[in-house]
């Protein structure tokens, strides 16, 4: 009778909420390797160029391959082709194998998910989570598509797991990396600036002030560096935003506020609704958007308030977070420019 309740427990361990996780991660991989036969890397504008770039990083400079008279490029930015410039030397011209490195870096958002909220939910809340994500028709749709948002959100989660280890651990080494990762986010996608002032926010907090110092000072000179290469042999600093940034200018300069308030509920709705919620059968349900991105936002508020009492989690990395996340839809209510992709980081 004993060997037999032994044998029903080992034969039960491998689904124990505390390794639940590890089998959404691996249901989100046969998921997400299902889907890659739809892409084509190529398919869009963006994930060309990132291959491109990084093929000219290999040879030593930052042109763009795809202009006539190769000038300076500056976009994309360097932060993605940098990463996947050794393995375009790989797989060169077996393009189609790029795919699964993105879908490596969606799984790899997937355990950095788990590490970072593993003190703030229960085990079979955090598997929720984790699978509400992974398996979010948004993440899916882009998990094998060479685009940047994916790697933009690697980055973003190592650096508030390095916040966490720093302000918990208090360890040294993990300032400068995490100042690395902040840099690099940069060099992904220009949101990422957003992250700099959320960790200074956080560190003033946690009156780490030396480490402050060091990550905002190190991740600026990063991201300026760049910048300057780009004054002077581009003779501008991100030229190819700057149409989409001009576009928004008249919105702001004479006062057409409905015009950007509706704009910022669209990016709540894309955010809170449609990203979990969208349904072929009934793309356009407004009303019930609406509904859904307003109890969205009381969820939101409600999560924050109630993770503040809580002793396990640090608070000046929920300050971190908070102020991330508020920037982040306040950049994007700012810059009409807007994708269904940008929403991945949030």
């Amino acid at each position: 009778m004993h060997d037999t309740k032994m044998n029903s427990a080992t034969k039960a361990t491998p689904f124990k909420p505390a390794v639940l996780w590890k089998w959404v991660i691996g249901a989100a991989a046969v998921f997400y390797a299902l889907l890659l036969p739809r892409y084509d890397i190529g398919f869009y504008n963006d994930d060309a160029a990132y291959v491109l770039a990084g093929k000219s990083l290999l040879h030593g400079s930052y042109l763009s391959l795809a202009t006539p008279h190769q000038p300076f490029a500056t976009f994309p930015m360097p932060g993605m082709p940098l990463f996947i410039a050794p393995w375009v030397l790989l797989v060169q011209p077996h393009w189609f194998l790029l795919e699964w490195v993105s879908v490596a870096v969606t799984l790899l958002t997937g355990f950095l998910f788990v590490k970072l909220f593993r003190s703030w939910l229960s085990a079979r809340l955090l598997s929720v989570g984790l699978a509400l994500y992974l398996f979010n028709p948004i993440t899916a749709h882009f998990s094998g598509m060479l685009m940047s948002m994916p790697y933009y959100l690697l980055f973003v989660l190592i650096s508030f797991t390095l916040f966490e280890q720093m302000v918990n651990k208090r360890t040294t080494g993990t300032v400068w990396a995490l100042a690395a990762c902040l840099g690099w986010a940069s060099l992904i996608r220009p949101e990422g600036l957003v992250l700099l002032p959320a960790v200074g926010i956080g560190l003033a907090y946690e009156r780490r002030w030396r480490d402050l110092f060091v990550t905002e000072g190190v991740a600026l000179l990063i991201v300026g560096l760049f910048l300057a290469r780009n004054w002077h042999q581009a003779h501008g600093l991100l030229n190819e935003y700057n149409a989409d940034i001009l576009a928004s200018l008249p919105y702001w300069s004479k006062g057409h506020y409905g015009t950007l308030l509706l704009h910022f509920f669209n990016v709540i709705k894309e955010c809170l609704a449609r990203s979990l919620l969208a349904s072929p059968f009934f793309p356009e349900l407004n009303a019930f958007h609406v509904v859904a991105s307003l109890a969205g936002l009381l969820l939101l508020g409600l999560g924050v308030v109630r993770y503040s009492f809580d002793p396990d989690v640090s608070p000046g990395l929920l300050l971190a977070i908070v102020t991330y996340c508020y920037f982040y839809l306040l950049c994007h209510s700012m810059w009409l420019a807007f994708d269904l992709r940008y929403v991945l980081p949030l």
